[in-house]
């Protein structure tokens, strides 16, 4: 990734199943690049609108590994095709294979929260819960301070 100010450039992802890459984003008609700050004119007042990132943490039941994988290629169509999404990852703990994180970061809060009150989001969590040990998700949003920050 490079980066300038108040910009970051996403280069191509690489070839991980469960990732999106550049041109799957470009086929969706995602931009190419995604500031972190986007201005927003709403009526008189313009608005500064913050990235957020999600982790969203689930454990599978044993024995539903090939169900779980078809479910989760479902949920990353149906959330690629989502207004506000800039991207998507999911990964499986090296030490635990039932155990899976979804990292997702959307344009803004609203765009998310548009997500998860959405009846596709309804329709895929429905699904999944049907394959879990306990049936929901841990999730934790997460944003860039407002100021820069090093932590040593």
């Amino acid at each position: 990734m490079s980066y300038a100010r108040g910009v970051e450039k996403r280069e191509s992802c690489s070839q991980v199943p469960g990732t999106t890459t550049q041109k799957e984003r470009e086929t969706a008609g995602a931009p190419s690049f995604v500031p972190h700050d986007t201005k927003r004119e709403d009526g008189d007042a313009t608005m500064l609108i913050k990235p957020v990132r999600v982790l969203s943490e689930r454990i599978m039941s044993r024995g539903f590994e090939p169900t779980v994988v078809r479910l989760m290629e479902n949920v990353h169509k149906v959330v690629r095709s989502q207004p506000g999404l800039l991207s998507v990852e999911t990964l499986s703990d090296v030490n635990d294979h039932h155990k899976y994180v979804m990292m997702s970061e959307w344009r803004s809060l609203k765009d998310y929260q548009a997500w998860t009150t959405s009846e596709a989001h309804k329709q895929c969590t429905d699904q999944i819960n049907e394959v879990l040990d306990v049936p929901g998700k841990r999730t934790t949003i997460y944003k860039r301070p407002e100021e820069d920050i090093f932590l040593l």
